[in-house]
């Protein structure tokens, strides 16, 4: 090939990383070939002449001194000498005066001399020089091979093809993947999630199924912590790894074609100017502007970012408007009003994340998808039940209870169904009474006595009425 001719023509085939200082010294200086550049080779040799005339100085000094000298090279301060402690008894200071900036490292006696020091000087200035030719010769071979430089392109996709081929092979055969299809509709056999089977010893698979005039539009109900968020985001992920040309985690595989694929199944928001139901919709009607009949869209509780009400309002106006787009949709909620109204309607489906009621009064979550709807009271609560302090628990299931026993109370008042501000503002004074007696009653550095008994007893009455 021409580009392996020209860097072979241009650099050293043994030119490789070193990891020490002077063999990454001499790596770098002999790296382009000889012959490349006369000026490369001129600094070359007077580069060898120095380290030469550095080796003979440290033979002189040994010779002439009749000390044992070794010597080491760093980047910082090029070539210096090295005595070893046990062949140098004495006190540092009784060495030469011809070694200087003596230093003790470990069992070392580190110095120089000042020729030494000249010969670094010299030995910098040329390898400034031969970095520099170096990098010039680089340079000129690098716009030689720019000219080739669709040839590597052509290398570099095919070379990214053969990757992508093998991988989707290995997850084949190690991940018991199936080869999908291409059909009408949507059928998905034992699912499971491409992530998180990896890290769940036991991950239970639920079938896929939608078709475009039976049950294109999905809503999916359950408690909290059911699994309605993976298998929505399982759907979309299988669903992707099908059209890339993947197999997928299933027994059995048939897609549509989709050529927009929406999910929203977060409220992470990057506009620090808009709130979490804000930046909701605005995704949600960027959603209902480019959706069509071969879009798979996936929404996990839609409009739960505002009041119960409202909530109710948009996501069940927003249902109605998918179900005549006749796109793929699979949507989960907690609003319990929507798949009853929803479900009366062709091409909707109402499925539901299965759990069972344990004698501990816990939530036992099968994963499992079902056709059967069954309501579970309290269970969120009993969800967080092993999360939150006890005392917290106690106190939501007595709230849950009052809720409950205002609700019935609302439910026998009058026709107009509405307690008057004045009976509010009365029974919030009989509240504050027993407060104030309850609190008179445990204060032992002020009794309650009977005249203070009579003075709230005629503030309360004086005020009771208004």
């Amino acid at each position: 090939m021409e580009i392996e001719k020209l860097i072979n023509s241009c650099i050293n085939e043994d030119c490789v990383w070193a990891s020490s200082a002077i063999q990454l010294l001499n790596q770098r200086s002999y790296a382009v070939k000889s012959d490349s550049n006369g000026l490369l080779d001129v600094s070359r040799q007077i580069y060898k002449e120095v380290k030469e005339e550095f080796f003979r100085e440290v033979e002189d000094l040994t010779a002439n001194n009749k000390i044992n000298l070794d010597h080491n090279y760093d980047s910082a301060r090029g070539f210096y000498l090295r005595i070893k402690r046990q062949e140098f008894t004495d006190d540092v200071a009784t060495l030469p005066d011809v070694f200087i900036s003596r230093t003790i490292k470990k069992n070392y006696i580190e110095c120089t001399t000042l020729n030494i020091i000249k010969k670094n000087a010299r030995l910098k200035e040329v390898m400034e020089e031969i970095l520099l030719l170096s990098e010039e010769t680089v340079d000129e071979l690098l716009d030689k091979i720019a000219t080739h430089i669709s040839e590597l392109f052509m290398i570099a996709e095919a070379v990214a093809i053969l990757d992508l081929v093998c991988s989707f092979t290995y997850n084949l055969k190690e991940n018991n993947y199936t080869i999908p299809i291409f059909t009408n509709n949507l059928l998905i056999r034992d699912s499971r999630h491409p992530l998180l089977e990896k890290v769940l010893k036991n991950f239970v698979p639920n079938t896929i199924s939608s078709t475009k005039h039976s049950s294109s539009l999905q809503i999916i109900t359950g408690c909290n912590m059911s699994g309605k968020s993976v298998y929505l985001k399982q759907v979309a992920l299988i669903c992707i790894m099908a059209q890339m040309g993947s197999g997928i985690p299933a027994l059995y595989g048939s897609f549509p074609v989709f050529k927009r694929l929406h999910a929203r199944v977060c409220n992470d928001s990057m506009e620090l100017t808009s709130s979490n139901f804000g930046f909701e919709m605005k995704e949600m009607a960027y959603f209902l502007d480019d959706i069509n009949t071969e879009t798979l869209l996936i929404l996990d509780e839609l409009g739960r970012g505002s009041s119960i009400a409202d909530g109710f309002c948009v996501s069940l106006a927003v249902t109605e408007h998918l179900l005549r787009t006749e796109a793929t949709v699979f949507l989960s909620t907690h609003f319990q009003d929507i798949p009853k109204i929803m479900s009366k309607k062709p091409a909707v489906s109402h499925l539901h994340m299965d759990a069972v009621l344990l004698n501990d009064n816990s939530v036992k979550m099968n994963y499992q998808l079902t056709q059967k709807s069954v309501a579970i009271e309290n269970s969120g609560i009993r969800v967080v039940k092993k999360i939150f302090n006890p005392d917290i628990i106690a106190e939501a299931y007595n709230i849950h209870s009052l809720l409950k026993i205002a609700k019935a109370r609302t439910e026998n008042e009058d026709s107009n169904g509405v307690v008057d501000q004045k009976t509010i503002n009365q029974m919030k004074r009989i509240h504050n009474l027993v407060a104030i007696l309850k609190e008179c009653a445990g204060n032992e550095k002020e009794p309650l006595t009977l005249g203070k008994l009579k003075e709230i007893n005629s503030d309360f009455i004086e005020n009771f009425g208004e």
